[in-house]
């Protein structure tokens, strides 16, 4: 995984996949992902420039902040 990317993660039912790029940084949510961008990302070389190619741009998204307490 690229040194920027802390983790990633793909919920095929709620077809979002997440992104936080840095560990305790804000996690961005990419809405209405398909399971084959999901493969296109999870598959590349490199995760960063998947992600860049694949969703930035392509999907809404929303910025989750994981300090905040999530109830």
């Amino acid at each position: 995984m690229a040194s920027s990317i802390a983790s990633t993660e793909y919920d095929a039912n709620a077809r979002t996949y997440s992104v936080q790029f840095k560990a305790g940084g804000p996690i961005y949510v990419y809405k209405d992902v398909d399971p084959a961008t999901a493969r296109e990302v999870e598959g590349a070389d490199s995760k960063g420039a998947a992600i860049g190619q694949y969703l930035r741009g392509s999907f809404d998204f929303y910025k989750v902040d994981p300090s905040q307490d999530q109830q």
